[in-house]
């Protein structure tokens, strides 16, 4: 009992009110920078449904009869609580990890009650730190489905703010009042305790309910122990169950929920924005957005929208699909009333009754974002749907009933739309993102590579694709004798390849600094974040002429174990092979693994500094302190270009190359074939025997074949 009276001591109130005068400022700019932006004729419900009030029942320290006894009389209306839970079990506070995971699978929120009930405000900030990582961390472990989200401090004291913060969106007390309906802070939100040392009958309980809603705030109640638990000031469960009828009898009224859904319900309701667009006169396109993390804010928030002029009812979708929804009255103006997420993509809201055609056609269906390499050949753009028509902008424009072919000359994205149109009503545009991006496709290897600065058959290879370097980043070239150049890779399970070959008319090394030399300077990024820093996976080496073994790093004191390369030099210049183990960079290979990869040459052509420098993709010379710069490579799987290659007794033979209407494959029995762009974009598959027809298909151009049969395949390049 002490625990809790303490929470009410002069000395938890003074702080009290310093916690929330330090943070209503920061509250204030939140508030202020997440404020909604709400289209013409929409209203946002202050609470689900547009109650009137918001009510959570919350559950505090592990007590035995709250799930055996009280869940079940929640259950029967449907109601969801909230379980603070004690994570440890030797203070007393022991938790059921099963009838946990039972209650979380059925909707009511598990939530963190700290490790071992412990006052926050008298620990030091590592120990809090502790209590709330470890609170959350425990939930999460045993209640994988579980976001642990939210906080309900020890006897009623709050920590400190900003550590809790890393782990929680919100946290409560225990002072008595009713929440406002934009509380001006999260971390000390207000509950009411029940049972015997508080709110103990259901009149109490119900009074305090329409208290709520006559303010149009947010009730909070904190519950213990249930009848004869042995739980702080036991509430009965014949008042919470005549209690629990009232809030049905009256569920027109208050909104029930569990205290993180309440609270994320605010956050989202307060930040969200609604930009409508007008498609036709019996069409509106709507586009809910906020600028919360996406990954913790989730909730439905509803909103209504009043009919437009002529309307009497309406359909809404989420994109294509069709989404719950009604026709509500309030001081005599018709609305439709529905629920939105947040940053989760279109809504369309159609005239159902508009003229004889019951008008509420969906957007088609296609894919949304297809990328193609720069100079791939494209496909045109397809879609499922009915009396198709394409534009180039988003509303208006002229339609065409033929499907456009993107252009892979220039890198960057285009959108092209597409409509349907059903029972003559033309239904809203669907967006497709066409990227074209510049990506190095670097080709697995079978074959052992000796580093020797020799150009072998290895790299002769007519799949392998090189990347040149074109973009001046410093001083002046005067043309490609003075400096030019392209790089080759592959790969292999343990080493990352590359083979550079420079023209560089004067070749120089006598300075202190690599980069001020003439020198290869290859750029690897792991993990492809593109961080605007440095991380322990980004690298940069510098391999150069005439430069022995020395291999230079950024940043300086990175590892190079194991890398080996050779420079040798030739009439017009020199050839860069190097060797650099996955180890290294701290990566495992994986085909389809993209890396961020960039390739640069210097020059020096006087002594002294450096006289020019050139890269393959950064645009500016950071990126030595910036990977952000870097390019994109991709880890592709090994290429065939000659057509033959021994597979146990069996020949793989693949002819004519180039085919026209079909393509003899030299296997006995049934294979499998796809077909590919350059691109990777799948086109065409079967099964075959000796042949496959391809009279109308495929487009005349390059394609790559995959074929397999008993568990062996290869990938083969051919023309059509």
């Amino acid at each position: 009992m002490y625990r809790y009276l303490n929470s009410l001591t002069n000395n938890f109130l003074s702080q009290y009110i310093m916690l929330r005068v330090a943070s209503l400022m920061w509250v204030f700019l939140v508030s202020f920078l997440a404020k909604a932006q709400i289209a013409a004729n929409y209203e946002v419900a202050t609470w689900r449904g547009f109650k009137s009030s918001a009510v959570s029942y919350t559950f505090d320290d592990n007590c035995s009869s709250q799930i055996p006894v009280a869940i079940p009389l929640f259950d029967k209306y449907g109601f969801k609580t909230t379980f603070f839970t004690v994570t440890t079990s030797g203070t007393g506070f022991a938790p059921n990890w099963n009838s946990l995971k039972t209650v979380s699978a059925n909707g009511h929120e598990v939530s963190s009650h700290t490790v071992t009930h412990s006052n926050l405000n008298t620990a030091s900030i590592s120990s809090q730190d502790a209590e709330l990582k470890n609170s959350q961390s425990t939930i999460i472990s045993n209640l994988p489905t579980t976001k642990c989200q939210t906080i309900a401090y020890p006897n009623c004291n709050t920590g400190d703010v900003a550590t809790i913060q890393k782990y929680y969106i919100a946290g409560r007390i225990c002072s008595g009042q009713i929440i406002a309906k934009t509380p001006t802070d999260f971390y000390n939100l207000s509950s009411i305790i029940c049972g015997s040392t508080g709110v103990n009958t259901a009149n109490d309980m119900n009074t305090r309910a329409a208290n709520a809603k006559s303010a149009n705030g947010w009730c909070v109640f904190l519950l213990h122990g249930i009848d004869s638990d042995g739980g702080y000031s036991p509430l009965s469960s014949s008042v919470l169950s005549s209690h629990l009828s009232y809030m049905n009898t009256n569920v027109a009224d208050f909104w029930v929920a569990t205290f993180a859904n309440v609270v994320k319900y605010i956050k989202e309701r307060n930040a969200i924005n609604l930009t409508e667009t007008t498609i036709t006169a019996d069409s509106l396109k709507l586009v809910p957005t906020d600028n919360l993390d996406n990954t913790v804010y989730d909730a439905a928030i509803t909103i209504r929208r009043k009919l437009p002029p002529g309307w009497t009812d309406a359909k809404v979708y989420s994109g294509n699909s069709l989404i719950a929804s009604s026709i509500v009255t309030v001081n005599n103006v018709k609305y439709v009333m529905f629920e939105v997420i947040s940053d989760k993509g279109n809504y369309f809201i159609a005239n159902k009754t508009a003229g004889t055609n019951n008008c509420a056609t969906p957007a088609p269906t296609a894919t949304a974002s297809i990328a193609y390499d720069l100079g791939a050949i494209s496909s045109p753009l397809t879609a499922s749907g009915a009396s198709l028509k394409w534009y180039t902008v988003e509303t208006g424009g002229t339609a065409s009933n033929t499907a456009p072919t993107p252009s892979t000359t220039t890198v960057g994205s285009t959108t092209y739309y597409v409509s349907q149109t059903l029972n003559g009503c033309e239904g809203p545009r669907k967006a497709i993102v066409v990227t074209v991006e510049n990506i190095f496709k670097i080709q697995k290897t079978s074959t052992i590579i000796l580093i020797d600065g020799i150009v072998d058959a290895a790299w002769n290879n007519a799949g392998l694709l090189p990347i040149s370097a074109t973009k001046l980043l410093s001083g002046a070239v005067s043309n490609s004798a003075d400096l030019s150049g392209n790089l080759k890779a592959m790969w292999d399970q343990t080493n990352l390849y590359v083979l550079a070959e420079i023209t560089d008319d004067t070749k120089i090394n006598e300075s202190t600094n690599a980069y001020d030399d003439d020198a290869v300077e290859v750029y690897v990024d792991i993990n492809n974040d593109k961080a605007a820093t440095y991380g322990t996976n980004d690298v940069q080496y510098t391999f150069g002429w005439n430069d022995g073994t020395t291999v230079g790093t950024l940043p300086s004191g990175r590892s190079v174990t194991g890398i080996t390369y050779s420079s040798v030099s030739t009439t017009n210049g020199y050839v860069i092979e190097a060797k650099i183990p996955w180890s290294t960079v701290q990566g495992t290979p994986s085909v389809g693994q993209f890396l961020g990869f960039d390739f640069m040459i210097n020059d020096d052509d006087n002594n002294g500094a450096r006289d020019g420098k050139l890269s393959w993709n950064a645009s500016a010379d950071n990126a030595w302190q910036d990977p952000s710069l870097f390019g994109t490579a991709k880890l592709a799987d090994d290429i065939v270009t000659g057509f033959e290659d021994s597979k146990e007794n069996n020949r793989w033979v693949c002819f004519p190359n180039p085919f026209t209407n079909e393509l003899n494959v030299n296997l006995e029995g049934t294979f499998e074939y796809s077909f590919q762009s350059i691109s990777g974009e799948n086109l065409i598959s079967g099964t075959a025997i000796k042949n496959i027809p391809l009279e109308t298909e495929l487009p005349q151009g390059v394609y790559f074949l995959t074929i397999s049969q008993a568990g062996f395949s290869k990938i083969l390049k051919v023309c059509k």
